[in-house]
């Protein structure tokens, strides 16, 4: 299915923002994460083109854990990204941008030394829908009323089985915040990245 950006004014990135492809591709790293929940495969279920709030390629992607081996319960559970954070913009740390990141966990490289172009990303994004891909999670809970977020697993109360709660309390407000699933890093599958 194609990526369609027909409808969307997009600009193009500046040389600062652009992913430098004549340099060696930075692959995510465990750089300011919250603890990790784990690795699953993916399964692609909807991608849609976006525009960022910055004028830029971005898009809106759903994706469900499709191999559960080790959590049976979490098969189908479905992941959100939104096109204010899955974008083209390379970024502050590390040589790459988190689109760059999705479309190499689909074995997806641009060639060392292009510059791609909206056109192109849209091509490739194109070709991973319905494909599926590693990544990890973690948890991340949010409460609007405060502004605050709740990072990781381990500050989510353990029930009386032993597993965790997906709710908990706010620690200023005390309303129910629940956790949600969300994409920590997603895993190259093009030889030579492996860090």
């Amino acid at each position: 299915m194609p990526f369609d950006i027909s409808g969307i004014q997009l600009r193009d990135l500046t040389p600062e923002e652009r992913v430098d492809f004549s340099k060696s591709y930075e692959v995510a790293g465990e750089y300011q994460a919250p603890p990790e929940e784990g690795q699953y495969l993916f399964q692609t279920t909807a991608l849609k083109a976006a525009k960022h709030k910055e004028g830029i390629l971005a898009a809106d992607l759903t994706a469900v854990v499709a191999d559960v081996a080790s959590n049976t319960q979490g098969k189908g559970y479905k992941v959100y990204e939104n096109g204010g954070i899955f974008n083209i913009k390379r970024s502050k740390f590390r040589n790459a941008s988190n689109v760059d990141d999705y479309l190499r966990s689909h074995g997806i490289a641009f060639d060392p030394g292009s510059t791609p172009t909206n056109a192109e990303y849209a091509q490739a994004l194109g070709l991973t829908e319905g494909r599926f891909f590693p990544a990890t999670i973690v948890w991340e809970g949010y409460c609007k009323d405060c502004d605050s977020t709740i990072k990781g697993m381990d500050q989510f109360p353990k029930n009386a089985d032993g597993t965790r709660s997906y709710r908990r309390p706010c620690a200023t407000c005390k309303k129910e915040v629940f956790a949600r699933g969300k994409f920590k890093r997603y895993i190259s599958t093009v030889p030579g990245d492996q860090k």
